[in-house]
């Protein structure tokens, strides 16, 4: 593929096997060589991303994934798109409501002589 990235990069899959190459180069070099063109593009295919997970877990009800991953991204992310705010906070809402579901032990009592 070379070091220009091709126009038709629409994926994160593809992204990262363009990528791999040039994190090789940051270990000898110390920087990968991205434009500010394919550094938006990246931007975009990462927000997509985010709100197809953020969309799945919240119709799986998984609204602790949805905070988990939400604490990890930079705040700056979460502020600028109102939509993943929205998932973010009706998602705490929600994994506060839901009862801690606690591990036990069953204990059966031997009823053979």
């Amino acid at each position: 593929m070379g070091n220009e990235a091709p126009q038709s990069r629409t994926t994160l899959q593809d992204w990262e096997a363009w990528l791999a190459p040039q994190v090789q180069a940051v270990e000898l070099l110390g920087e990968v060589p991205i434009s500010a063109d394919e550094c938006q593009q990246l931007g975009k295919v990462i927000d997509t991303r985010l709100w197809a997970g953020f969309k799945h877990a919240w119709a799986e009800r998984d609204y602790r994934t949805i905070v988990k991953v939400a604490q990890r991204l930079p705040e700056a992310v979460l502020q600028e798109d109102p939509g993943l705010l929205m998932y973010y906070d009706n998602a705490l809402m929600q994994a506060e409501q839901e009862p801690v579901q606690k591990s036990f032990a069953l204990r059966v009592p031997n009823l053979g002589g």
